[in-house]
């Protein structure tokens, strides 16, 4: 069995390697603002105008949204804001049912009956899906390659499209907002369009739809793959957005499995780590796991990976994820060898 090495350290011996979608396979910040903003959005048009002032910033704090200011760089407009997002907070993290319960419970601190807050957290969580569809047509099909993976998926559970809307390219909901001829879902799908055009791929080509991937990703890769070694996606996203990612970023070839948020149980179950390594024929003490929060951490240790095999990945947010001692961090996949 091969071994897998950090900075030249050997951390133990691997069959597989498990990985987080978003945040670690994904630079998915960008895509992240852009969803809790068109959510933002979406409630407060939903809203009395007197609700407004105090729900703004509950549903900001409630996604992790915080506003920086910017303009330090040159040519940049002095005073300018923009913002970034919680790499540890409920949208970065949390599944879609979750995001939703957070959303209902803002909107019952500014006045509103948990069923009426419950109904229009549901109706806001579809108008971002309905917005998502509209561009469904620039979504590239799973090719032939992938077909053997979509094979093991087991039995669809709720679906969960908390993450679809996480394959916008960057853009804000002021903007849309301003505009006087958006409304509704359509200033939240232009809000969630814009900058797409700039959003490009590591080819340099205009990625439409979807999140870039960390640097060095590829490469590593395919050490893994030349090496035999196994590599499995387990996310919270839904199976269309994990195949999207990997279709649009030609990948689908290096994994051999997916575990999702329609999956039973779903992360962070540890019981997820154990179904995925049935899916692969291993066991999970024979797997590394690489993910960009604790949560991720803890379950691939309570699911019995080794603890120095359960790797935290930092690279792919402007404020690094607050991981917990003493597990291993890796900064850039070339840090990661195997021998």
């Amino acid at each position: 069995m091969l071994r897998l090495l950090l900075r030249g350290t050997v951390l133990g011996e691997v069959k597989a390697v498990l990985f987080d979608k978003d945040g670690t396979l994904s630079i998915s910040e960008p895509q992240l603002i852009t969803l809790a903003e068109a959510r933002v959005f979406l409630c407060l048009e939903r809203v009395e105008a007197g609700l407004r002032e105090e729900l703004r910033p509950l549903l900001m704090r409630a996604y992790g949204l915080r506003e920086r200011a910017s303009g330090t760089g040159a040519g940049e407009a002095a005073g300018a804001v923009d913002r970034v997002i919680c790499p540890a907070g409920i949208t970065a993290v949390a599944s879609r049912d979750h995001n939703l319960i957070a959303t209902a419970t803002a909107l019952v601190q500014v006045g509103l009956g948990w069923p009426e807050a419950l109904s229009l957290s549901e109706e806001v969580f579809a108008a971002a899906d309905r917005a998502d569809a509209r561009r469904a047509s620039a979504r590239p099909s799973i090719s032939a390659s992938a077909r053997p993976v979509n094979e093991r998926l087991g039995e669809a559970g709720e679906p969960s499209s908390a993450n679809a809307s996480k394959a916008y390219a960057e853009g804000t909901v002021d903007e849309a907002a301003a505009s006087p001829m958006a409304s509704g879902g359509d200033a939240a799908a232009q809000a969630m369009a814009a900058g797409a055009a700039t959003h490009l791929d590591s080819a340099g080509r205009p990625a439409v739809g979807t999140s870039r991937i960390t640097e060095g990703l590829r490469e590593w890769l395919e050490q893994l793959r030349a090496a035999s070694v196994l590599c499995a996606v387990i996310s919270n996203d839904d199976v269309a957005g994990i195949e999207h990612f990997l279709a649009s970023h030609g990948l689908e070839s290096h994994f051999t499995a997916i575990w999702s948020a329609e999956h039973r149980p779903r992360k962070p179950d540890p019981a997820a780590v154990h179904g995925l390594c049935a899916e692969l024929g291993l066991a999970a003490a024979d797997c590394a796991l690489i993910g960009d929060a604790n949560s991720d951490l803890r379950m691939a240790v309570a699911a019995g990976i080794p603890h120095q095999l359960a790797l935290g990945y930092t690279a792919a947010w402007s404020t690094p994820p607050p991981l917990a001692e003493p597990h291993p961090r890796v900064h850039h996949w070339s840090e990661l060898s195997l021998a």
